[in-house]
Parts: C-alpha cells; sequence; structure tokens
C-alpha cells in the first residue's frame, strides 16, 4: 500500500511524511496527532482524521493479523536462507542465516566473524542478487581480493560493482555509522534495487569507543536502540539479510562468567553490547578458535533451532566444513 491510499495525503503530502521518516501505512497509523499535524501543517483534528483513515485502511485488507498457517506460507514465500559455507552448520540454522531480521556474529579477535561474514556476502550475491552493502568501522575489514578469491573458489560470478562499501574513514562515531545505513538504504530505495545482505563490521567498535564508563550506558543503550530500529526497518522493507559482527568483553565476576557460559555454550567472554543488541538481534552465533586450523560455532540464540556446538575451517573458499 502506498501513503496516497490513506484518504486526504496526496504526492506533497507523502512527500513531507517521507522526509520526517513516516514512510508506510503502518508508520502513519502509528504516528501521534500532534507530530502529523506539524509535518503536514494541519490541524490536530485533521490529523486525528487522516490517521483514523489510515488504520480503517490496514484494518479492511487485513495485513496486521494472519493465521498462522497463513504467516508459515508467508515465510517460506519471502523468507530465504543464506548457506554459511559450512553444512553443518547451516543443517543446525535449517537452512543457513535467515533473511528479512538481524543476525549477529560474535567472539573474540581472530574468532572467524569477518571471514564468515564475507562468505555470507558471497553466497548472497550468488542465490539472491541484486546489491549487498558492507560498512566498515574498523579499517582493513573488507578485502574486495578475498571476495573475488571466495567467489572464485566457489565457482560464482560477484561484481564488485555490486556491493556498495561504506569505509571506516567515514564512520568514526555511532552517529556517522547510522547515517551509512541510512545511506545504503536510500540509494537502494531510489535505485529500486533488491539489497540481499547488508553487513556491519563491527557493529559495536565504535560504540565502545565512545561511550566510557557506566555513567554513558544509558546514553549507549538510547543511541543502540536507533541503531537497531533502523536496522530492523531495512531487513523488513528492503528483504535482506542484516548481519553484524560484534566484539566481546571479559566478566570478572565468577558468578556472572557461571550465567555466560550457560548462556553462550561455555565461552567465558560476553556479547559486547547489552540486551539491547541480544534483544534485537534475531539470531546470535558465538565463533571461537578451537585448535590450529579449526574453529567452532555456536548457536546462541535462535527463535527456532536449539543450542549447538559445530566446527567449521577458514579456507580460499572462505568458511566451510
Amino acid at each position: 500500500m502506498s501513503l496516497r491510499d490513506v484518504e486526504g495525503i496526496g504526492e506533497k503530502s507523502e512527500a513531507r511524511l517521507k522526509e520526517h521518516g513516516i514512510l508506510s501505512v503502518e508508520d502513519l497509523a502509528a504516528s501521534q496527532p500532534a507530530v502529523v499535524s506539524k509535518i503536514l501543517g494541519v490541524s490536530v483534528l485533521k490529523a486525528r482524521q487522516i490517521i483514523s483513515s489510515a488504520k480503517q485502511l490496514l484494518f479492511s485488507r487485513e495485513v496486521l493479523v494472519k493465521t498462522a498457517s497463513e504467516f508459515e506460507d508467508w515465510i517460506s514465500e519471502n523468507v530465504i536462507r543464506i548457506p554459511t559455507g559450512c553444512r553443518s552448520l547451516d543443517e543446525a540454522l535449517g537452512g543457513g542465516v535467515p533473511t528479512r531480521s538481524i543476525t549477529t556474529l560474535t567472539g573474540p579477535y581472530g574468532s572467524g566473524k569477518t571471514q564468515m561474514a564475507k562468505t555470507l556476502l558471497v553466497n548472497a550475491l550468488a542465490l539472491v542478487g541484486g546489491k549487498a552493502a558492507w560498512i566498515e568501522t574498523e579499517p582493513g575489514t573488507f578485502s574486495p581480493k578475498r571476495v573475488r578469491e571466495i567467489a572464485s573458489a566457489r565457482g560464482v560470478e560477484v561484481s564488485l560493482d555490486d556491493i556498495y562499501v561504506v569505509p571506516a574513514d567515514r564512520v568514526t562515531t555511532p552517529h556517522q555509522q547510522l547515517l551509512a545505513y541510512e545511506a545504503v538504504y536510500k540509494k537502494v530505495k531510489d535505485s529500486g534495487e533488491q539489497l540481499s545482505i547488508m553487513v556491519v563490521d563491527s557493529f559495536t567498535a565504535r560504540f565502545r569507543a565512545t561511550f566510557t564508563g557506566r555513567e554513558s550506558l544509558p546514553l549507549r543503550g538510547e543511541e543502540m536502540g536507533r541503531h537497531i530500529g533502523l536496522l530492523e526497518l531495512i531487513a523488513a522493507d528492503t528483504g535482506a539479510a542484516v548481519v553484524l559482527t560484534s566484539q566481546v568483553m571479559g566478566v570478572p565476576d565468577i558468578g556472572e562468567q557461571l550465567e555466560t557460559k550457560m548462556r553462550t555454550g561455555g565461552h567465558t567472554r560476553r556479547m559486547y553490547g547489552g540486551t539491547m543488541l541480544e534483544h534485537g538481534s534475531a539470531l546470535i552465533l558465538y565463533l571461537d578458535k578451537a585448535a590450529t586450523g579449526r574453529w567452532e560455532a555456536t548457536v546462541v540464540d535462535s527463535p527456532e533451532n536449539p543450542t549447538r556446538t559445530v566446527e567449521f575451517r577458514i579456507t580460499e573458499r572462505g568458511v566451510e566444513d
């Protein structure tokens, strides 16, 4: 549905609403009358009537309520599973990393987060097509040469022209990071392109550098909430898989270490970002080095799959069994 399907909304009103982040009929139906009144320059009474019209349109088309059977059909038609490259991990995930949601890869330095993200990017372009995006917050995480190597080793054709990159020197604060999401989102929406995957590597690095000390935790949570909200919107609206990498932190308290081990499948380090990132991620994978030449991935949180740990390798093909 278009905003112009709502009674009282024309071309100019639609443009004004979209400028202020009200992009859909659902957004309008959930807006406050005072906000709509200010955006459109109409009375609060008129704003209430417009919002009421948006709600009636939603309810008349029954887009808010589905039966579980209808929802299952919708998932099978709209959600794609992108292979990680490791068949045993894909089996544990029911086929791979899902589109239309946020997946977080967490683990210590050298645990394979960036390598798995690159493998997912190549597989997403090969399976879904369209465009991909990689947002750097740490220098050097995106390597065109490595992407070519993984694609060539897997026997798939990937054009670097189909990958949008926001380099780390343009993302030095969480606020610039948020602008990077918006820039990619605007680019694909304006061009009408399909976005298959968006990788943010590392999602938490700029937060960690900016919000230091316990007194900054409320501000960090508020800003992280803005990021998660926009990324959820991008995933839902474009149908892309949003893949974040997250750093970990040590847990000095013994009691908290035991809790962390239970939640992460035996690991003593906790994902940086707190409950905001945990709740915002539909899927969380904890990666770590297992032995020389071997890594392991633990399904920490998934709405569909139980906790399970599998081993993988990193080769010229990226991540594989």
